[in-house]
């Protein structure tokens, strides 16, 4: 549990957004934070050790040829490398960085389209995110070993589906939606056995303007965060325990 709350301590704000304009924060195994941050004449991914140290550039402009804006990093399950959005030509589309002596970059979407928020399967074998390519935002999901297939579509709605995480086990898949008119989490069955569920009711809490980013943050050892702001509001991040899959939200300290 302390690898996914450590970016939310005062020290771990602290590395992470005293080094200038710096968004997206994540953890990548072991013990390596990684976030996005002005560099190398654009917004490249930067992973430091959890003192600040050790700083190590993960994209630069040299990565993708006329790139130079990269974010929402992931990592990939073995820690061999990261899936991020990258803004290629306008669209923001997904890419696959792989580390070592012979690092490439590998250009994942091409849907001329926002897709964002990608999310990797425990198994490595897949990813969800974000994307508007039909109109409005929905979850998709993409088997990495064949990126050129159409990925499939999880969700079908008319309101914003956003920020999907995929649960440890690698069964579910939660996202932010604000089908009731607010920010709420759901929870989709990747094995289409059970129907979609909500798992929480934003409604009459006061905060029905959530921002729609950053509503889910992370799911770790049962947890999951959410990292939500409401308009002329600060910041909040929500700590919540997942019990089966219903999950009650309330303020984290720290």
């Amino acid at each position: 549990m302390k690898k996914a709350l450590i970016l939310f301590s005062a020290a771990a704000l602290a590395l992470v957004f005293g080094c200038g304009p710096s968004v997206n924060p994540a953890v990548i195994l072991p013990g390596r934070i990684i976030y996005t941050t002005e560099h190398d004449g654009g917004l490249h991914i930067i992973s430091i050790d959890p003192q600040g140290a050790d700083r190590e550039a993960l994209t630069s402009s040299s990565t993708l040829r006329g790139v130079s804006t990269y974010y929402d990093a992931c990592p990939l399950p073995d820690s061999s490398g990261i899936i991020a959005v990258a803004n290629i030509y306008g669209n923001q589309e997904l890419v696959l960085v792989e580390f070592g002596p012979e690092s490439r970059a590998v250009q994942l979407t091409h849907h001329r389209a926002r897709s964002t928020s990608p999310s990797v399967t425990p198994d490595g074998r897949q990813v969800v995110y974000a994307s508007d390519m039909g109109g409005d935002n929905e979850i998709y999901l993409l088997d990495l070993s064949e990126p050129d297939r159409e990925p499939e579509r999880l969700t079908r709605s008319k309101s914003s589906d956003t920020d999907p995480v995929v649960r440890p086990d690698g069964r579910f898949v939660v996202f932010a939606s604000d089908r009731p008119g607010a920010y709420d989490l759901y929870a989709i069955d990747l094995e289409g056995v059970e129907p979609l569920r909500r798992l929480t009711d934003e409604e009459g809490d006061g905060e029905g303007q959530l921002a729609p980013r950053k509503c889910v943050s992370s799911i770790a050892d049962g947890y999951v965060l959410r990292l939500a702001w409401a308009f002329n509001r600060p910041w909040s991040v929500r700590l919540g325990r997942l019990r089966g899959l219903r999950v009650s939200l309330k303020p984290s300290s720290g």
